[in-house]
């Protein structure tokens, strides 16, 4: 940063981190103080192990691992809490803004033009008070560091535009490197830049040849990459540059019937807790036999494929829908949606005018209006399309094309230079260079063209796409779910009523909300719920489950028994279904019945506890003593500490 940037550089760093601070701190306020959702879980958990000590792990990496790793590091300096964790987000969001600046100040020469200069202020100012990158800064996901990570790939770009040294170009391989591991697609950044490295024609002082472009700049990506392909090799057993979740993602955006959105690959399982493993166990059950990480992604990759073999075109439509969700003015939601958030947080209430909507054509404006920088543009631009391109194989969220933004604030920035005047001669400049002053815009049909991209772009970023109320649906329910999981029941119970305003036929909040209830003890209401459910969906098993356990709960066990035949009916290996309906057996002095479902129960999950107190409880009241004792012994060998296993044993006069 130069001597002369250096004011306007404090200043854009101040109002960005200012202004992601206070999202943060009003939002302290809401029910997402300290409630995390979805991948937010994930990566939490993931970046307690490392910070634990845990910095190898023992499988090949299913999610780009670089946000946990950083993750892992803050909570070592500053704790594991969420507000600490949104004040480092705070920080590298301020910081991808101040790059952002410095990118805009090479590429629009503003070290030497002062129409430059305010594009670098526009561009760093403008992405500081995006009010959608206040959102996605704000949450504890990898999207703030995919932001700062564009913008230091732009800063490396604009610097090797400026002067390709060899240090500038081991930058910008690292910078993409780096990204990659955070935002895998990124990967696709490197043939681009590899072919534009051989092809342009680089200002004076050359490099002795173009091809020596490539060896900085390879080294810089391998630099990155390399260590992470070892590790997965070593601790997996395949090399993988990144992770192995390739197959399952592009199978969820291009299957029969997607439609451009996330949706599980098992009913009722859409979190990242079942991510991993849902996708090895239908994909291991066709095979027949245990599949590689990468088998499991050829698996799922060769099911999309024979998909799309068998209806190109309805493929094809949807190919143009992924476009058109793409460039929608909507953040799809993942988790947590801006438009609720934004009742808690009044900035982010801004999205209602300064949205992607408002921000692609003002992107499409100021980059036909700037074209005259085409050599420095180019490049930016065909990244920006590469980008675009690499989302149209998976499925759309706002999180996923945020990545977008600092290519388009970069681009609006370019609406400082319109009326600055410009001679032929700098039609050629290179980026960096002073403009000569000749008269206003270039041709007349600039304006033209540009307002009428603006427009186009205008018109398709509103379509009505999204389901906005289904979003705030999705946010209540998972706020109400990470409540409920604190224990704050009375205002986990609130969100999901909340939720039900919006849509009262929702079956998984329905079901949600019904096990909140039961652990208010107020079973006869949590009934009302579960009833409610599978009548909306009689094969919902998870949801019969419930009713029966409710119906347990009310001593009413024949309606429980009926209830839980019915969801071992629909999913026969569901352990706790098993165990519930070998309960309600015994309470109802049928022990042989109790006795086969209990059984079947410990036989799916070997590991459930609950199962083996039962076993034995149920063989010491039939004076079956040694098979208690080593139902009462299996349930050590899982809980060492139990106390009322190892009471029992002792007083079958047996040691633990």
């Amino acid at each position: 940063m130069t001597r002369r940037f250096v004011g306007p550089g404090w200043l854009i760093f101040a109002v960005a981190f200012l202004a992601r601070q206070l999202n943060a701190t009003l939002l302290s306020h809401s029910p997402a103080a300290h409630v995390l959702t979805g991948d937010s879980l994930v990566y939490h958990a993931w970046a307690q192990r490392i910070a634990a000590g845990d910095w190898l792990g023992d499988e090949v990496f299913y999610q780009a691992p670089l946000y946990p790793y950083t993750l892992g590091v803050v909570m070592r300096l500053l704790g594991d809490g969420v507000p600490a964790l949104r004040f480092a987000g705070a920080v590298l969001g301020a910081l991808g803004c101040l790059l952002l600046a410095l990118a805009a100040r090479r590429l629009f020469g503003g070290e030497t033009n002062r129409a430059g200069h305010v594009a670098s202020l526009c561009a760093g100012l403008g992405l500081a008070l995006y009010p959608p990158a206040l959102f996605h800064d704000g949450l504890i996901q990898k999207t703030v560091l995919d932001t700062l990570l564009v913008c230091a790939m732009l800063w490396a770009l604009a610097g090797v535009l400026v002067a390709p040294r060899a240090r500038r170009l081991l930058g910008l391989g690292a910078s993409v490197g780096l990204l990659a591991l955070s935002r895998e697609n990124a990967l696709l950044f490197v043939p681009v830049l590899l072919a534009w490295l051989l092809l342009w024609r680089a200002p004076p002082p050359p490099l002795p040849g173009r091809w020596a472009r490539l060896l900085p700049f390879a080294a810089g990506l391998a630099l990155v990459l390399a260590p992470v392909a070892l590790r997965n090799l070593v601790v997996g057993g395949e090399l993988h540059l990144t992770t192995s979740q390739f197959g399952p993602n592009f199978y969820i955006g291009n299957a029969a019937g997607a439609d451009g959105f996330y949706h599980p690959l098992r009913t009722g399982r859409g979190n990242a807790l079942f991510e991993r493993d849902d996708a090895e166990a239908i994909a291991e059950e066709a095979a027949g036999h245990a599949l590689s990480p990468g088998e499991v992604s050829d698996w799922w990759r060769d099911r999309a494929l024979a998909d799309i073999r068998a209806a190109p075109a309805a493929w094809g439509r949807l190919l143009l829908r992924k476009a058109a969700l793409a460039l929608n003015r909507t953040e799809i939601q993942d988790g947590e949606d801006l438009e609720t958030l934004a009742a808690w947080s009044w900035p982010l209430a801004g999205a209602a005018v300064l949205d992607f909507g408002m921000l692609a054509p003002l992107g499409g404006l100021g980059l036909v209006l700037a074209w005259r920088r085409r050599r420095g543009l180019l490049p930016v631009l065909l990244l920006a399309v590469t980008y675009f391109a690499s989302l149209m194989p998976f499925f759309l969220m706002g999180r996923y094309r945020h990545p977008l933004v600092p290519f388009l604030v970069l681009f609006a920035a370019g609406l400082a230079l319109a009326f600055e005047p410009v001679s032929a001669a700098d039609e050629r400049a290179p980026a960096g260079a002073a403009p000569a002053r000749r008269d206003g815009w270039r041709a007349a049909w600039r304006p033209a063209v540009g307002f009428a991209v603006a427009g186009l772009l205008w018109v398709v970023c509103r379509q009505p796409l999204v389901d906005i109320p289904a979003q705030r649906l999705t946010t209540h329910a998972n706020l109400a779910f990470g409540l409920q999981q604190l224990g704050a029941l009375d205002e986990a119970v609130d969100e999901y009523r909340a939720a039900l305003r919006l849509d009262g036929d929702d079956v998984e909040v329905l079901n949600n909300l019904g096990t909140a209830l039961l652990a208010q003890h107020d079973a006869s209401s949590a009934v009302k719920q579960f009833a409610r459910a599978v009548e909306l969906r009689p094969d919902y098993a998870g949801a019969w489950l419930n009713l029966g356990v409710a119906y347990g709960a009310l001593a009413d066990d024949e309606r429980a028994i009926g209830a839980l035949k019915r969801a071992v009916s629909l999913d026969e290996r569901l352990p706790l279904a098993q165990l519930q309906l070998g309960l309600a057996w015994q309470r109802s002095g049928k022990p042989v019945r109790a006795a086969a479902s209990l059984q079947r129960a410990v036989e799916l999950d070997p590991g459930l506890a609950e199962g083996w107190l039962a076993l034995g409880q149920m063989f010491e009241r039939s004076g079956d003593r040694d098979a208690a004792r080593a139902a009462y012994r299996k349930l050590l060998e899982l809980r060492p500490a139990h106390a009322q296993a190892t009471e029992a044993l002792a007083a079958l006069g047996s040691e633990p």
